[in-house]
Formats: C-alpha cells, sequence, structure tokens
C-alpha cells in the first residue's frame, strides 16, 4: 500500500496547512441548512482538497457519494447518482454529494452535466461540496451558484514535519538534507513528496540517504512562450512545443497577444512579420488537410521570433489570448440571447426569428416600464433580465429582491409546517391522555348482564308490534345504498 493513501488523514485536526480555509469548511458544515450555498474548493492538485472533504465527512458523521472525471457525468448519471442523494438518506444520515474535478465537465462524454449540477443544488436537500484545480475551467452557473473557497500550496516548512513523522512510523532513518530536498521540490504539492519519499525508501531496510530526483513535472505554454523570447538555445523549443497540449495555431495567438513585451520596434515589427507568415502555412494546412506544414509555421514563429527578439525583451507577466476571451465572450451573449427568445416564444406562443425580428424591441420597452412585473412573469434571470432592461445595476437588484422573496415565503412555509406539526402532535397528545380507563373484568360483567336485563324481552310480554315496523324493514331491504 502507498504511504499517500496509507496516511491520508482522517480528521480535520490532522490535517497540514490552509488553516483558515479548514475553519471555514467546519462552520460551513456546523451551520449548514437546507438552502445553504455549496462549497466550491480549489486549488492545485495534491494540496489536500478531498482529503479534507472525507476528513470533515468522518468527524460529522456524514454518509459522503463522490463522483470524479472517472465516471460518466452526463445530465442523466448525475441526476441517477447525485440526484436522488440529494434529496434522501436512507441511513438517516445526513449525506455529503462530492463532486471532484468540477472543471473538468465538459466535451461529450460530460454532455448536459453542467446544467444538471446546477439544478441539484437548487433542489438539493443535502450538502455538497465541489472541487476543482483551476476556478476559471468551472461552469459561469456552477461558480454563481457557489461559496468559492481557495486551498494554497503548502509551503517546504509544513511539509518537512509530515515527512518526518511518517519515516518515524515506518521504523526508517532519513537525512535532514533529503528530508528538505524532498519538501522543496515537491512545489506546495504534498501527495507529490510524500510519493517521492516512498520511491526513496523501496529497497532501503532502514537508512535513506539516496538523491532524489527532481518531480515529473510538463512544461507549460508559459514555459514555450519564456523560452521563446529569452531561451539563449534556440533548440529546446521544438521540444517543448511537442510536449504542451496546446496546437500551433493557438500558439500564435499566445505570441501575438506577448509581442507588446518587444521593446525595439524595428525587432517588434519584425516578429509581426513572422507571425503573418506562419499564419499563411496554418491557412494552408487548414485548406489542404497538409499537417506537415505546421513544422513551418513553427519555425517562423519559435526560431524567427526566439532571433529578432532575443535581448529586446523586458521581463513581465505573460497574458492569455485575448482574442479567445472575446469569442468566449461573443459565444455565451449569443447563447443567452438565443435563451432570451426561446423564453419570450415560449410566453407568446411564437416563433423564435419572429421574436428576434419582430417583437425583442417591444418586449423590452415594456421590460423597461414595469421592471419588476417582468421579473415575475416573464424571467427572473439575471443575464436575461439585463438584455431587456439594458441596466445590470437594476437587474440585479430586483433579482435579489425576488430571491429574498422566495427564501421568506419558503421560511415561513417551513414555520408554519413545523406548528402544524408541533400542533396536531399536541391534539394527538391529548386525545390519548383523555381517552377513558378500561373497564375491569368484574364491573364489565356487571354492565353485560344490567344490559341484558333491560333490553331482554321475556315470552309473556311480547313487544307489541306497530304498523310501520314492516314497511320500514322492506325499505331497509330494498334500499341499495
Amino acid at each position: 500500500m502507498d504511504w499517500a493513501e496509507k496516511y491520508r488523514p482522517h480528521h480535520i485536526a490532522e490535517l497540514q496547512g490552509n488553516k483558515e480555509a479548514i475553519r471555514r469548511i467546519v462552520s460551513w458544515a456546523q451551520e449548514w441548512s437546507v438552502g445553504t450555498k455549496p462549497l466550491l474548493i480549489y486549488g492545485k492538485a495534491g494540496i489536500g482538497k478531498t482529503s479534507a472533504v472525507y476528513a470533515l465527512a468522518h468527524d460529522m458523521h456524514w454518509d459522503i457519494i463522490e463522483l470524479n472525471a472517472s465516471d460518466q457525468r452526463t445530465k442523466a448519471a448525475i441526476e441517477r447518482v447525485a440526484g436522488s442523494a440529494s434529496t434522501h438518506s436512507f441511513t438517516g444520515n445526513r449525506r455529503l454529494i462530492l463532486l471532484d474535478e468540477a472543471d473538468n465537465l465538459h466535451g461529450s462524454a460530460d454532455r448536459g452535466g453542467a446544467k444538471a449540477v446546477v439544478e441539484i443544488i437548487k433542489a438539493s436537500q443535502q450538502p455538497i461540496i465541489l472541487i476543482a484545480n483551476d476556478l476559471y475551467g468551472v461552469d459561469a452557473a456552477i461558480k454563481t451558484a457557489c461559496e468559492p473557497l481557495l486551498f494554497r500550496a503548502l509551503q517546504a516548512r509544513s511539509i518537512s514535519p509530515l515527512l518526518r513523522s511518517i519515516t518515524k512510523q515506518e521504523g526508517k532513518i532519513i537525512d535532514e538534507t533529503v528530508l528538505d530536498d524532498i519538501a522543496q521540490r515537491a512545489s506546495g504539492d504534498i501527495r507529490s513528496a510524500i510519493n517521492m519519499l516512498y520511491a526513496a525508501s523501496i529497497g532501503i531496510d532502514e537508512h535513506i540517504s539516496l538523491t532524489t530526483s527532481e518531480k515529473d513535472k510538463r512544461p507549460t505554454i508559459f514555459d514555450l512562450i519564456s523560452a521563446t523570447f529569452e531561451a539563449a538555445d534556440p533548440r529546446i523549443l521544438p521540444h517543448l512545443s511537442l510536449e504542451i497540449d496546446e496546437t500551433p495555431d493557438q500558439v500564435l495567438l499566445w505570441l501575438e497577444e506577448n509581442l507588446t513585451l518587444v521593446t525595439n520596434q524595428e525587432a517588434q515589427c519584425t516578429c509581426y512579420d513572422l507571425l503573418s507568415n506562419a499564419d499563411r502555412f496554418l491557412g494552408r494546412t487548414l485548406q489542404t488537410q497538409y499537417y506537415t506544414l505546421w513544422r513551418y509555421a513553427s519555425g517562423c514563429m519559435l526560431f524567427g521570433i526566439n532571433a529578432a527578439a532575443n535581448g529586446h525583451v523586458i521581463r513581465a507577466k505573460l497574458n492569455p489570448p485575448s482574442r479567445l476571451k472575446k469569442i468566449g465572450t461573443a459565444k455565451r451573449k449569443r447563447l443567452i440571447r438565443q435563451s432570451l427568445y426561446h423564453t419570450i416564444g415560449t410566453n407568446l406562443h411564437m416563433a423564435q426569428t419572429t421574436v428576434r425580428e419582430d417583437y425583442i424591441r417591444p418586449v423590452s420597452v415594456l421590460a423597461q416600464y414595469n421592471p419588476d412585473l417582468c421579473a415575475r412573469t416573464l424571467t427572473d434571470n439575471l443575464d436575461l433580465l439585463t438584455i431587456l432592461l439594458e441596466d445590470p445595476t437594476q437587474a440585479k437588484e430586483i433579482v435579489k429582491a425576488i430571491e429574498k422573496e422566495k427564501k421568506e415565503a419558503e421560511k415561513a412555509e417551513k414555520t408554519a409546517s413545523k406548528k402544524k406539526e408541533t400542533t396536531q402532535k399536541k391534539i394527538h397528545k391529548v386525545n390519548e391522555t383523555e381517552k377513558m380507563p378500561p373497564v375491569p373484568p368484574a364491573e364489565a360483567e356487571e354492565q353485560t348482564t344490567f344490559h341484558t336485563l333491560d333490553t331482554s324481552i321475556s315470552p309473556e310480554e311480547p313487544k307489541p308490534q306497530t304498523e310501520s315496523e314492516p314497511e320500514q324493514k322492506q325499505v331497509d331491504l330494498f334500499s341499495f345504498g
């Protein structure tokens, strides 16, 4: 059994680092009630996010159900697994729903998954925690419905005592220099530090003194762009470009966004000219589907810009491509408008095309004339209401007021339900106390005898019959109800 799993903390008190974040998690769990926002815990891998959630569930005596990226997370799968779990608990304990790697809800495998998560969050009667490595990779609707909580990478001085404790429990001796080296190379990743310690101890009986290898770390787009501008040896650029996940057209956008770091105007013009040539090769690749041309595009971008810009670049933060951000923003706005056309068309029984061409402006004018009525009858979605009112502040205030009214109504309904339940219990208790005590056996016999004597008819005194009795019997006989 590997040490990372063997020494996984089972209680909140055993967690290392992130004390403030852990206090917030415990406070959230203790104060949780139906309607409380789920937690969205984010931070780099291996710093104890999932372990903290499991330790919390253990200390709170909660059951836990986990969905992660290895599971199929379509809308149907999420509703099947987490949907029923969010409303029912068969053990009587509270049930914690954990959605790991929430920033990986994308692609055909997770089709509709983000929408299903939002719906489950709104209807859930059980606590929910989501975990992500990258907050910006989480769907916007999920981020809005959750309370974000940052877990920071652990410092080496926090990792070293834990590694020392593990080696002591395993009965091994480790040099302090090796232990500090592992803690430094882990870069805040406590799981990686434990794995490196475990790897260093394999085959060693007692004394661990060998030099450890550095943590395996794949290069990123930031490494490639920095090397393109500053590398003294351009021969490392092809290796970096093959290691990263980005395609040459994405690399071109990154280089274009950060060419402003080149201070020399002539060098900057040369770099733009090289990017233009690279763009031509990428265009021909797209037209002909002959991907060998990618190497020419990469040559112009990487080797050409490295030669032109080297020595004329200032050190500053690299920015992601603004063009991709603009494309994403435009796509989101387009989807919001289509949703608005669908909502209006559904209410007015019109086609979306008709709404878009003829009725969107009149509906917008009416909404601005009476925004509160529009929000209550047409839509209370913040994005849709912002388009109609053309005033984000006003739309936000109206949506906030409506949500407040809904929460107050739900609270009043719950209070009334509790009062009704309490009243019913009191009435039932009063009825139980006011019941007549059981009759003793002797008194019951006397009462039965007395009743028999009163109601019995002796043969000497036959009971006189009236004329109405036969008719009454006949009516009762033929009365079918």
